[in-house]
């Protein structure tokens, strides 16, 4: 309800009607509040990148649509929504970047530029990259490239998401804790996004030798995988959510 087709779907047409239902639910019941999602190369609609011919909108127009539409997006819940989703599933699967119409038209930058300007709408929010299979290898070596280099540049990327698109038998623990672990090495916030688990059925050998590997699984997992790279700053924790639950925050 707060992707761009959603809230946005024509130029200078802006819809909350859905967006203001969802974060005064949240609101009732104490909750911290994502918004999801600012910039994402699926449900935006084409008038965003295409011009009315059909071909792409100069570089000056997309970027100032993007200011506009983050801008207005965030400032209406400013101080409400507390974190974002900034940029959505940017990498392909071997870590490199997704080929967009936002990088096609904006480069790289766009990135940079995204979060910038959800900043300067709310200073105060959580600003997240969030995308799946961040447990693989390779997609995590690229992502962890593109927060260090953001951030590197002063870009406000405060957290990550790593979509939690499971199944029973992945990610493993190994590789859970081995993408938590390097995310929170970086001095971000990390963050079990968009869970949920497939019901796909495992064969009856397949079914023990999980039980087996998760019947040493304590309750402090998560907080172990994660003090080995930032002992005094990331725990399982949410005190200072005012209770609100988050997988990992910083203490």
């Amino acid at each position: 309800m707060l992707k761009w087709a959603s809230v946005h779907p024509r130029l200078g047409t802006y819809d909350f009607t859905a967006a203001d239902q969802y974060v005064a639910f949240g609101e009732r019941h104490r909750m911290f509040i994502v918004g999801h999602t600012l910039v994402w190369h699926k449900q935006t609609p084409r008038w965003v990148v295409q011009d009315s011919s059909g071909q792409p909108v100069s570089r000056d127009t997309l970027r100032q649509r993007l200011r506009d539409h983050i801008q207005t997006v965030v400032g209406r819940f400013r101080g409400r929504i507390r974190g974002w989703d900034v940029v959505n599933e940017a990498l392909n699967d071997d870590g490199t970047l997704r080929r967009t119409p936002w990088l096609t038209i904006l480069g790289e930058d766009y990135l940079a530029q995204a979060f910038r300007f959800a900043h300067e709408a709310d200073p105060d929010a959580e600003l997240y990259y969030n995308d799946y299979a961040l447990e693989n290898a390779a997609k995590r070596r690229g992502a962890l490239e593109l927060v260090r280099r953001l951030r590197a540049q002063g870009v406000p990327v405060t957290g990550v998401g790593l979509q939690g698109h499971n199944r029973m038998d992945w990610p493993t623990l190994a590789q859970q804790d081995s993408a938590i672990v390097a995310f929170a090495a970086l001095g971000v916030r990390v963050m079990i996004t968009e869970l949920d688990i497939s019901r796909h059925l495992l064969g009856r050998k397949r079914r023990g030798l999980l039980a087996q590997q998760l019947a040493g699984a304590g309750s402090d997992e998560l907080s172990a995988a994660v003090r080995p790279a930032a002992p005094s700053e990331t725990g399982v924790r949410c005190g200072d959510r005012g209770g609100a639950p988050l997988a990992l925050n910083r203490a």
